[in-house]
């Protein structure tokens, strides 16, 4: 019977709204549960998970930072060939009281997923593409999952919405419930900003205006 992969994630945070267990695993994904071995430690219980035995594929999610974290965050580094962080936009963690990403910089992630929140067949497929599909994770924005729903595009009606810059992979759940994206995902790589203020001066939102939206994302320096 061939190894299977080690996975773990290691959380600050509870997952009850994101179960992340392979009985949840959506079935396009099914194929993930005869090669991985899933696991879940919660703060402060990560030094029940063996990890100097190593790991293949790690995800942390982080609130709050502190120097026991960090050691031990060091420590799953040192043993695990891929680390994930699992991570809030700017905004989001301000909310949290997650203000600095600064203390955490030192540590080499292979990737991010976005934790506004993650979903489970948001997990499993990203699982999916890097172990079976062999593939790169690619991105689309919410603005993309919007129109696949069928949404009414509220800047076509002339709200501030950031659907077109926004990381997608949520189901433009705000756009389901006639909310705009507040853009909680984080910026697409290739996001169009200036375009999307160009668009919003047309419909008679002034600069400051603009900017002040997205000075609340942490967008704003892309806007000038």
């Amino acid at each position: 019977m061939p190894k299977k992969y080690r996975i773990a994630i290691f959380s600050c945070a509870s997952l009850k709204n994101s179960d992340f267990k392979l009985s949840n695993c959506p079935k396009e994904f099914f194929g993930l549960a005869k090669i991985i071995e899933l696991r879940t430690f919660y703060w402060p219980n990560w030094s029940d998970s063996g990890v100097e035995q190593g790991l293949d594929w790690v995800f942390v999610r982080i609130k709050k930072n502190s120097a026991e974290k960090l050691d031990f965050i060091k420590k799953i580094r040192k043993n695990s060939k891929h680390l994930i962080k699992m991570e809030n936009s700017d905004f989001c963690n301000n909310k949290t009281g997650f203000k600095s990403k600064n203390w955490i910089k030192n540590i080499r992630f292979d990737a991010f997923v976005p934790d506004c929140p993650l979903s489970a067949y948001e997990f499993f497929g990203f699982l999916h593409r890097v172990l079976i599909d062999k593939k790169p994770d690619g991105e689309n924005p919410v603005c993309y999952e919007c129109q696949l729903a069928g949404h009414e595009c509220l800047l076509k009606k002339g709200k501030i919405c950031f659907g077109p810059i926004t990381r997608g992979g949520c189901k433009a759940f705000c756009l389901q419930h006639g909310r705009a994206c507040w853009g909680c995902r984080g910026l697409l790589e290739d996001a169009q900003v200036k375009n999307l203020t160009v668009k919003l001066k047309k419909e008679n939102y002034s600069q400051s205006q603009i900017k002040k939206h997205l000075t609340t994302m942490s967008f704003s320096n892309k806007s000038d």
